[in-house]
């Protein structure tokens, strides 16, 4: 294992842990690893149904959860500390704009395969281009 190298007196960089596609320049994380948030077709699926989310806010303890499981954003799909830091979390920009995306329709698999050319509609209509003087099949000259 590679010694940590020090960058400034309060600042060490562990190399080993880097992996190079979520560097950017500094050396900074784009994206943590292990910090991946439920799908958005998910949630409009399942956890919007009324039913679905009644029985997520309503979770029973769980000691292993943030805030024993009992403060769950269900638009977010993220667990909070306390009933203050949920009801500050509803009146972010961040909790707003993913309310904003859970309104536009999921994508279905068709959009998907239309989107990469594999759709049902049938092929293009494809012009014929006869040459200067050729004879139409009715003896005419096109």
């Amino acid at each position: 294992m590679r010694q940590p190298r020090l960058l400034s007196s309060h600042h060490i960089e562990w190399a080993v842990f880097a992996a190079p596609e979520l560097i950017m320049h500094g050396g900074t994380y784009t994206e943590q690893p292990g910090h991946e948030s439920r799908d958005l077709d998910l949630i409009q699926l399942i956890d919007l149904d009324p039913k679905n989310r009644a029985a997520l806010e309503a979770q029973p303890l769980d000691f292993e959860k943030p805030g024993l499981a009992q403060h769950y954003c269900v638009e977010c799909a993220k667990y909070y500390e306390t009933d203050t830091a949920l009801q500050s979390h509803w009146r972010s920009k961040v909790h707003k704009r993913r309310c904003k995306e859970l309104k536009q329709p999921a994508y279905t698999i068709e959009e998907a395969e239309r989107a990469a050319g594999l759709g049902k509609e049938g092929k293009r209509a494809t012009t014929v281009f006869r040459p200067l003087g050729a004879v139409a099949s009715d003896g005419a000259m096109v």
